[in-house]
């Protein structure tokens, strides 16, 4: 069993998961296979996928440049009791893979608001970012575990085609980042680049 340690956060208003995806700052990049592919500018940039399922559950997973992280997010409407700040242990299983343990913490974009979002924080290591989202391309669902009983079980149809967005969206993105001398800072050698 995988033994990685996560931290989960609470990110947005499950009432509201598409409206506050198409604000200015959540631009759309793509949409296939039933997943919105966008750009978070407020993760520095960063593009994710996420797709709506019956009764409201939401899954969304994506790269936070800001933090030089990869995430997983799932949102239930049921989940009221959350509490902001608090943490809860999870786990995430794609289809017969290995578990990945989680630690989940209560968090809001408008603390101290309680929203129905798990914000799960893979971390930066490229091995295991790309272990995790070839299981999320390949496998054909996803379970959410909280006190060794699954609280959510979703299907992944179109996930292979979405995550294959998501990266080309993220190359994009960096890329464009690439391009713009202004967007590292330190670069500066203490000369004028602008000096005729």
């Amino acid at each position: 069993m995988k033994t990685q340690l996560f931290t989960v956060v609470f990110l947005m208003s499950l009432h509201t998961p598409l409206l506050r995806a198409e604000t200015s700052n959540m631009p759309e990049y793509a949409n296939v296979d039933g997943w919105s592919v966008r750009v978070d500018e407020s993760l520095n940039n960063g593009c994710f996928v996420a797709t709506l399922y019956e009764g409201d559950t939401l899954l969304r997973i994506g790269f936070d440049r800001e933090n030089n992280n990869f995430y997983a997010l799932f949102g239930d409407p049921l989940w009221k009791s959350i509490e902001y700040g608090k943490k809860y242990n999870v786990e995430i299983k794609f289809g017969n893979e290995s578990k990945w343990t989680a630690i989940a913490r209560g968090m809001s974009f408008e603390p101290p608001q309680n929203e129905h979002y798990l914000w799960v924080n893979v971390g930066e290591d490229s091995d295991q970012i790309g272990i995790f989202l070839d299981e999320f391309m390949r496998e054909t669902s996803v379970k959410l575990f909280y006190n060794e009983e699954i609280i959510s079980h979703l299907k992944l149809k179109g996930s292979y085609a979405a995550g294959m967005k998501l990266l080309e969206c993220q190359k994009l993105m960096n890329n464009q980042a690439e391009k713009d001398p202004f967007s590292t800072p330190g670069v500066s050698s203490g000369s004028d680049p602008f000096e005729t």
